[in-house]
This record gives C-alpha cells, structure tokens and sequence, in this order.
C-alpha cells in the first residue's frame, strides 16, 4: 500500500548494525542487508568504530544505501549510542553480527518491545572468556532470533545458554556471488610462469595461524622453490605486531623472497582465483567465508580442521587436502597435494538468501 508521496507503507526497515573495518562477519552483515527484497525491505547500515578509509566495509555496500556512523566507543556511552540510533531510524528490524554489539543492543531491547531483534553469533562460546559468556548468558534471551553458522555452534548456544531451541536457527553464511563475480576477471595480480602460487588471506591476528603457514611454506619451498606465497589482508592498527612477527618469521626461514605481503585488497577475488591453492591455516574460525569463496571461485584449498565444518566444506582429494590444526608439517603435504588438483568444484550448500529473508519476514 502506497500513500499519497508514493512510499510503500508495507516496507519493513532494518537497521544492520557491523563493525567499519573489513571482516568475515561484515562482510555477511553486508551481503544479507544488500540482497533483501527491496521491494519488501529499506536496508540501513550503521558502522561502529572508525578505521582507515581505504579499509572500510563502506567499500563493500553498493551506492544507493543509506550509511550511519557510530564513533569508537565502548561501555555504556556505546550502548547510549546504539539506543539513540535505534529510536531515531525507528526501524522495524534490527540486526548484528558483532557480539559486543549484540549484548548492548539486546539490554536495550526492552525499551523497544515492537522492534524485533536479531543477532548473528560470529564464533563459538569456547573461545569466549567467563565474563563474556556471561553477558551473552544474560541478554541473548532477549533476542528474537539469534542465528548460528553452523550446526556444532546453534547446538552450543542452546545448550550452554539454556536458550530456547525455536529462537535459533543454523544458517551457513551466503556467497556474495554477485561480488565475486564482478571482480574476479580482473588482471591476474602475479606472474605464474613456471610457479605454484599459494594464496592465504585474513587479518594479521594470531588465530589466523599465519606463523604456522610460514613454517608450512618453508617446507613447502624446500621441495618447490618454484612456489610463491601471496598473503591478502589488513596488517596495520592493531595487528601490526603480530604482521612483525610474522615477516620476521618469514626472513629467519629464508622464505622472505617468495613470500608477498599484499595487505588489504577491496578485490582479494583476483589473487584467489589465480593461485594454484587458497591455504586456511587458522587455529579457529567462526565459519570461514574465504573457504566457501575459493571452491566457488574453483581454487583448491588446504585447510586445517580447526571446527569441523571445514571437513564437511572440503571434499578431500577431490577439491582440497585437509590438515591438523597446529600442525605446519601436516599443513604443507596438504598444501603440496592441493596444487596438484587443478580446478575444482564445490558441493557445499551455503544458506540461501530466501532463509535469511524468511526470518526478517516472520
């Protein structure tokens, strides 16, 4: 139903919360918020936290959409914040994916008993310490819905936080194909004459297990030295410690020539797409989004089992290798059978979009 300016009072708004720096579970927020019906949905975006402009999630969300800013704040004046964004866009809907966010947001949430509240969970509650756990304990009940990306982290959700089963649903995160797709036929970033190239991309945070690869490749290179390693992603602000630990690294195995730091990358689908592997070295991950992009883009991957979805995702020998967790010698077999695959295809079903839209309908 129209009114008499022609807008569509039926029209549900919601407001995505997600944090401004470039990650897995932004770039979900993202791919969600820009894929809804929008002849049934108006998708705001609401960034928290500053970051440099040339690593913004902005960079991810098409023109057209309506962009907020919160600053970076913690505590309560964040919690203030987020009240007052809720009261002044009057949303219908409101969604995040950032756990710290997701707590403030749901104490508030009874201020606004019309609006319905959903949270993603963007890793699993073993990795959480007491206290946070306990927050999430405390205000996830208040939540509508909450979504898990997989089936081990809605069962620990349940469990763990006595929550209602009805309120949680296992939903994969989707490929942005869309995106991918615009991207990846772009020039190939590297020379591949007479090379094996290995990609591997994530923030320079330790639980991406950067160093392990490191120690991986080097064995690797030992046996191929016509192997070259490019790593894509954020290595500034707060990771750069780690990132100088890590090229460190890198020089005292004598690698340092064949290993290319490459940072942030808007277009991280053209390294992929290229490389001979995509390697997942991680100690852990929520579900990795990298992962399920590299098989869609017919990449082979090597990949530790750091959850077990990663066994389900990876179709071994057929598309992949699958390697223990803090382990760089298992790690670099896997990597080394993984390039011998060529191209390859995927059989994981991630989530549609329609189940996602479905719960923003209910």
């Amino acid at each position: 139903m129209k009114n008499a300016i022609g807008y569509d009072e039926m029209k549900k708004k919601v407001l995505f919360f997600l944090q401004s720096g470039v990650g897995g579970a932004e770039r979900v927020t993202v791919t969600i918020g820009k894929n809804l019906d929008k002849e049934k949905f108006e998708a705001v975006f609401c960034l928290v936290g500053k970051t440099d402009q040339n690593l913004d999630i902005e960079h991810f969300i098409p023109h057209g959409y309506s962009v907020l800013r919160l600053p970076q704040i913690r505590g309560f004046k964040l919690l203030y914040a987020l009240m007052n964004a809720v009261k002044k866009e009057k949303p219908d809907v409101v969604f995040s994916s950032i756990m710290y966010v997701n707590t403030k947001l749901l104490a508030c949430s009874i201020f606004f008993p019309k609006i319905k509240f959903i949270v993603r969970n963007n890793n699993y509650l073993y990795t959480l310490t007491k206290s946070q756990k306990l927050f999430l304990k405390l205000f996830y009940r208040f939540a509508d819905v909450i979504i898990a990306q997989t089936d081990e982290m809605a069962n620990e959700l349940i469990e763990q936080l006595n929550l209602p089963r009805c309120k949680v649903f296992a939903l994969q995160n989707p490929v942005d194909k869309q995106t991918i797709d615009s991207k990846k036929d772009v020039l190939c970033p590297f020379d591949k004459v007479g090379k094996r190239i290995y990609v591997a991309s994530g923030r320079f945070f330790p639980v991406k297990g950067f160093d392990i690869l490191m120690k991986a490749f080097k064995m690797v290179y030992d046996k191929m030295p016509n192997s070259e390693l490019y790593v894509v992603g954020k290595n500034t602000e707060n990771c750069e410690d780690h990132f100088k630990k890590v090229v460190a690294l890198a020089e005292s195995l004598k690698i340092r020539n064949a290993v290319h730091f490459e940072g942030f990358q808007t277009n991280p689908y053209k390294y992929v797409k290229n490389a001979d592997c995509f390697v997942l070295s991680s100690r852990n991950e929520g579900l990795p989004n990298v992962l399920i992009e590299a098989l869609y883009l017919g990449t082979p991957v090597a990949a530790t089992t750091c959850i077990p979805v990663i066994s389900r995702i990876v179709d071994e020998g057929k598309n992949g290798f699958l390697a223990e967790s803090e382990n760089p010698e298992s790690l670099a077999k896997a990597m080394m059978n993984a390039v011998e695959l060529g191209r390859v295809t995927s059989n994981f079903q991630s989530a549609a979009m329609m189940e996602f839209q479905k719960i923003f309908e209910a």
